[in-house]
């Protein structure tokens, strides 16, 4: 796989995803003046007033909203890459997500309409919990059923992306930004892999000598996101390549231990690591560019050939020590 020329053609296989997600976290600003008047020495209580902003609801009412809006990010973020303020999501994933966020819109619509049935009472019972002198100032500032409507919403768009056709050369640059956006997306691929494969090893993986099959689960369900998206680069192709390898080799069933934990450990470990990454696809494109070796060892001549004739090169020594990843990195 050559490198990308023009990495805007690469745009008619994907789907661009923006969300348009919003809700007020309970907060309202109070006007400098009352802030004045009322400070005096003493800094007003940190769980109804925070850096201007007045406590309006308790966490527990408005909590649900910030939830549903990382469930859609996640969802766009699992399948796809961040791409100019939304989400690059490969053709064939599509309709999945479209499905899974409009499942989230309806919940949080539903949210929506039992939060500010109940506002103006729960705004009212927070308040009252609040010290005498702070109350007519968080009083003053609270939120009407219409301002709720407006500041809460969830929507989503879905649209593909194309160049403007420059009529001149004086117009060649047209294209630039969008090209620079789009051969990002390949680093930017890497990035939100190294970033999950580190929650992974964190959360299930560190301080441990085996592992249950749902953490293995949680590192294929990543690494098929850098399997859709392996066309943008030879880095994230040759990575993906390597990344299949290790998976396909642990068990289907049962405890993940012994030498099978060593080389998911591994890999996990290097998926977490942007250093290792590199390593591991320029070794891996190394591989693929040695033709007639198998493993870094050369075949062996046909029976006919005679030694004079045998033509293949000696395999150097340090391909043999770094031409295929391996857990001695870890």
């Amino acid at each position: 796989m050559s490198e990308i020329k023009n990495p805007i053609e690469h745009l008619g296989k994907v789907t661009v995803v923006s969300l348009d997600i919003c809700y007020t976290p309970g907060f309202k600003k109070i006007p400098r003046k009352d802030l004045e008047r009322m400070y005096g020495g003493q800094l007003p209580p940190e769980e109804y007033i925070t850096q201007g902003q007045g406590r309006l609801y308790p966490r527990s009412a408005v909590k649900v909203f910030d939830t549903m809006r990382a469930q859609a990010r996640r969802i766009c973020r699992d399948a796809g890459v961040s791409f100019m303020g939304g989400y690059a999501i490969p053709d064939d994933k599509r309709a999945g997500v479209i499905a899974e966020l409009e499942e989230v819109r309806s919940k949080y619509l539903k949210a929506k309409a039992d939060f500010i049935a109940d506002a103006k009472v729960k705004s009212n019972e927070w308040i009252q919990g609040a010290p005498d002198e702070w109350q007519p100032v968080l009083s003053q500032v609270t939120y009407t059923s219409e301002d709720l409507d407006r500041k809460i919403g969830f929507d989503f768009v879905v649209f593909r992306m194309d160049a403007v056709v420059p009529d001149s050369d004086e117009e060649s640059d047209t294209t630039a930004g969008l090209e620079r956006q789009t051969r990002g997306m390949a680093d930017q691929l890497l990035y939100e892999i190294s970033q999950d494969a580190n929650d992974a090893w964190r959360e299930t993986l560190k301080d441990k000598d085996a592992c249950r099959q749902s953490t293995a689960e949680r590192v294929r369900k990543l690494c098929a996101k850098l399997h859709d998206l392996a066309w943008l680069s030879p880095k994230a192709k040759n990575l993906s390549d390597y990344v299949k390898q290790v998976l396909d080799s642990l068990p289907s069933k049962g405890m993940i231990e012994g030498k099978d934990f060593v080389a998911f450990r591994g890999l996990v470990l290097m998926l977490a690591d942007p250093n290792k990454v590199d390593e591991a696809a320029e070794a891996m494109q190394t591989k693929k560019q040695m033709s007639g070796f198998v493993f870094g060892a050369p075949k062996k001549k046909p029976a006919s050939q005679s030694a004079k004739g045998n033509t293949a090169m000696p395999v150097p020594k340090q391909e043999k020590a770094s031409s295929f990843p391996s857990t001695k990195w870890f």
